[in-house]
């Protein structure tokens, strides 16, 4: 076997002639043009818009190479991982092939091209966003796709990152490249799609492999199976042309693999080779059911693993840059391991995004992440024509194998909102049957044929959100069936109190936007531009009517900041306050509710969003809430219809016994009276223990309560404003702040004399506290861990009452 590896430097150059520079693959080009000088950053202040011509070019990247030879009975296959997007490849003036599926990984037999000595490849990409607007044009009809601030138009018509061609969190940024693999493959044989399905049979499992296996000539090669110390050996005939390898090994008594604050990610290694070809998996054993069921609300929904019901807790994944090129291993980890943790054991690949690598899902694998897979199709009708919907079938068919041979792998689901899409445009309304036999001819008739056949031991989602297959309800609005997206409170304006009036079974999607942290601000924004509704800051903001909706937001529940730090402070305050009603009311009422993942976990650039971790990678205070609200044991209040009520929930897998307690107390810190009540509670429950008439208005706007729920071993904490927070009496407080230890590891005692709420520890790009956002009563002291990545220094220190 050889190999000869393409990545590196490679000519760069519009077809027009006019640019000419260099590429670094894997890379985009945007990038390069970025490095060499030729356009302005596009995340820097408005710069996006005077980078929109790059994508109304062809390009052409280039390279030579050399090869000694192909040997006999070898296959010689110029091999390119991801093409964006539609592209052509040359070699030596000879065109081996095309791709216009960057979900597609592009093998090309390049035999008849290739020549000993020097050898010239040339990848000639074209305009996505030119190519998307003639297969529109010459479509029969209309399909209309969601637009955005800046868009390019017709992106559902091509198979490429959607929001490439912007969203309502994203610039419009349609680059095109090579990612991850580039490199000329010389071989007898090669194996694509290694996989397995597991079966449990009592205490033992049967794993079986398969792969397609394209052999250069007739052979016999020696294939070897291992896996948890069972081996398979044979000799395998191969004829030329292309062979399906299928085997069963039997496994005794693995160790179970469990999600995220269940129990162990026991892993085992999968070694698979035939000849001179190595390929290697990971498996975990674990069974997973998608669990609907009617019942007297409606259709339940929830996951079951290894026979243990588990409320889902998570977040939406984006793609983790908008230039491809700025995707890295190191950005995936930092955000995976964070959401685990703040106890995620779920994350949604949103459809609008991309198939992550194979790293992804190997972290997911690792952390115990359930992965809620979409296939990429979000937002919009599509076309469905025979070439789109054979393009599309080649696709799933690739990535369906690779993808549910992950532990982590919990459910395919067809589309984010597709179902939706169907009802929001003018052409739709007006002839819904057309519109509805494509939707279904791409989601059932090839999306959800494929998943059903190559993943049967999968569940079938046919789209989030979804009461079901074949159920087209609205589940915006209808709380009862299957998975939910509740946007009022953000689109339509209303209260977070709006929360309390729905109980979703499955809620894949709710959110709140703030702006990000102020360290994030400055990298994209001049110090003249520190203005929430200045130009900069205007553009950075995607949702058309964001700002107004957080000004509007912030005017509701709290007193006007003072400064333009304060302002972006209280933004993200009330994310957090947003999101934490929702999931502290829905896990208090479980099992009718049994899944949160709130919208979403991360940016692709400098933007306001409703992501809890920053383009930076920083937490904002929604991420640190997270760690409380979706902690296993939690306490909570809510108040509704003139009741407080007080919850505990367990999503142990043990039952718990403990005592809970409810202290009101006023704004200097003193008890105005309490509630005891000791509590068992079963493992994986909630028990709402304790209510009462809400107190007059007067009471209610001069107090607080405190919640403390203890155990033999734990305690965990919470705070409830009795009224609006703007409305109450809070105390200027005397806040102390005590730094011990040296280097870039020091721990923060802090103490107040009166109670402070959302208190916020503002340190420099790259710091992180193990805390933040927290409420210290009076006379209370806190530790926080500090940790810098350069030269430390003091953090600075604010909270709500000094906001205003």
């Amino acid at each position: 076997m050889n190999k000869i590896n393409l990545e590196g430097t490679w000519s760069l150059k519009s077809t027009d002639g006019q640019i000419s520079t260099t590429i670094e693959l894997p890379g985009d080009i945007y990038t390069a043009l970025i490095a060499a000088e030729i356009i302005p950053h596009p995340y820097k202040d408005r710069n996006e818009l005077d980078t929109q011509w790059v994508h109304q070019l062809d390009w052409v990247l280039e390279r030579d190479f050399e090869l000694s030879g192909v040997p006999e009975g070898h296959l010689p296959n110029f091999h390119g991982e991801v093409i964006d997007t539609a592209a052509r490849i040359v070699i030596n003036g000879v065109e081996i092939g095309s791709s216009d599926n960057m979900f597609i990984p592009v093998w090309l037999d390049a035999s008849e091209a290739l020549q000993s000595g020097n050898n010239r490849i040339q990848i000639y990409i074209d305009s996505a966003e030119k190519t998307a607007v003639k297969r529109a044009e010459i479509h029969p009809y209309t399909v209309p796709a969601t637009p955005a601030p800046v868009q390019s138009p017709s992106r559902n018509f091509l198979r490429k990152v959607q929001c490439h061609g912007g969203w309502d969190w994203g610039p419009c940024i349609m680059t095109g490249g090579v990612y991850q693999t580039v490199e000329l493959d010389i071989s007898p044989l090669r194996m694509e799609g290694l996989s397995y399905e597991l079966k449990q049979q009592g205490d033992s499992w049967n794993v079986t492999v398969s792969a397609t296996v394209h052999a250069a000539a007739e052979m016999e090669a020696l294939l070897r199976i291992s896996l948890a110390g069972a081996v398979l050996e044979e000799s395998v005939p191969l004829d030329e042309g292309i062979y399906f390898l299928e085997r069963t090994l039997k496994v005794d008594k693995p160790e179970l693999w469990w999600p995220n604050g269940e129990g162990d990610q026991k892993l085992y290694d999968l070694q698979v080779d035939l000849g001179e070809r190595t390929h290697s998996l990971r498996v975990g054993f674990r069974t997973i059911e998608v669990v609907n069921e009617e019942d007297e609300t409606g259709l339940t929904m929830f996951f079951r693993v290894n026979g243990r019901d588990i409320f889902a807790k998570g977040a939406n994944w984006i793609p983790t840059d908008a230039l491809p090129s700025g995707q890295d291993e190191k950005k995936i980890n930092h955000l995976l391991e964070s959401a685990a943790k703040v106890h995620m054991n779920m994350i949604r690949v949103w459809g609008g995004g991309q198939y992550e690598t194979e790293h992804f899902y190997n972290r997911c694998d690792e952390l115990g992440l359930l992965v809620w897979q979409d296939f990429m199709f979000a937002c919009s009708l599509y076309p469905a024509d025979p070439a789109f919907l054979a393009s599309v079938d080649r696709e799933v068919r690739v990535q369906i194998p690779r993808l549910k041979s992950h532990a982590c792998l919990a459910l395919f689901c067809g589309n984010n909102e597709d179902v939706g899409a169907l009802t929001w445009y003018e052409e739709s309304r007006k002839d819904r049957d057309r519109y509805l036999v494509d939707y279904d001819r791409l989601n059932e008739g090839i999306i959800g044929k494929a998943v059903k056949e190559l993943a049967p031991g999968h569940r079938w989602w046919p789209s989030s959100p979804s009461g079901g297959e074949g159920d087209y309800s609205d589940c915006w609005h209808d709380d009862s069936r299957g998975d939910m997206h509740y946007w009022s409170v953000w689109h339509e304006g209303k209260p977070f109190e709006n929360y309390y009036d729905i109980l979703p079974r499955f809620c894949s999607e709710f959110g709140f936007q703030s702006f990000p942290t102020y360290n994030m601000v400055k990298e994209y924004a001049d110090e003249d531009m520190h203005n929430v509704t200045s130009p900069v800051m205007m553009h950075h903001q995607k949702n058309l009517k964001g700002n107004e909706i957080i000004i509007a937001t912030l005017s509701r529940y709290f007193r006007f900041p003072t400064s333009f730090q304060d302002f972006l402070y209280l933004s993200q305050v009330q994310q957090s306050w947003a999101i934490q009603t929702a999931v502290e009311y829905w896990r208090s009422n479980r099992p009718t509710c049994m899944g949160a993942l709130y919208w979403q976990l991360n940016d692709n650039w400098p933007v306001a969003s409703w992501a809890s971790i920053d383009y930076s990678g920083a937490w904002k205070l929604l991420h640190y809430g997270a760690a409380r609200f979706f902690s296993p044991l939690m306490i909570a209040g809510w108040k509704k219809d003139g009741k407080l009520t007080a919850a505990v929930v367990n999503d142990k897998a043990l039952k718990i016994n403990g005592t809970a307690r409810l202290i009101f107390r006023n704004f200097e810190g003193k008890e105005l009276r309490r509630v005891e009540q000791n509590l068992s509670l079963e493992a994986g429950s909630a028990r709402q223990f304790y209510t009462e008439d809400l107190e007059d208005e007067t009471i209610r706007q001069n107090s607080y309560l405190e919640l403390i729920f203890e155990t033999g071993d734990h305690t965990v904490r919470n705070t409830l404003f009795l009224d609006v927070p703007r409305m109450c009496s809070l105390k200027e407080a005397d806040v102390q702040m005590k730094i011990e230890g040296d280097g870039q590891e020091r721990t923060i005692e802090l103490s107040a004399d009166k109670p402070v709420f959302f208190v916020e520890l503002r340190g420099n790009t790259g710091d992180f506290f193990s805390d933040n956002g927290f409420h210290l009563g009076a006379g209370e002291t806190k530790v926080i861990r500090h940790s810098v990545k350069g030269e430390y220094a003091p953090p600075e220190l604010t909270h709500l009452r000094n906001s205003y």
